[in-house]
């Protein structure tokens, strides 16, 4: 769904980014990752390019839930570097 038209596919595109934003989205990732042999530091790039960056969000909930998930997201990343 790339393009989402009406509302419901907004609503349910929105859904799905919100899932890969803040802790869920980090501890999914970093499952995955470490499952498939990535390295912390390529996962943790991956993740804020992918994710941090480049998603839209196309309601008004999922806006504002998108700003308390990124900011959560990049102050893990940015901890976690600190730490490396």
């Amino acid at each position: 769904m790339t393009n989402p038209q009406s509302i419901e596919e907004k609503i349910v595109r929105d859904a799905n980014y919100i899932e890969v934003l803040g802790a869920l989205g980090i501890a999914k990732a970093f499952t995955t990752s470490g499952a498939n042999g990535q390295a912390i530091e390529e996962t943790a790039d991956i993740f804020e390019h992918q994710h941090l960056d480049k998603v839209i969000f196309q309601t008004p909930a999922g806006k504002r839930l998108a700003d308390e998930g990124k900011r959560c997201t990049k102050e893990f990343l940015a901890r976690l570097r600190n730490e490396w």
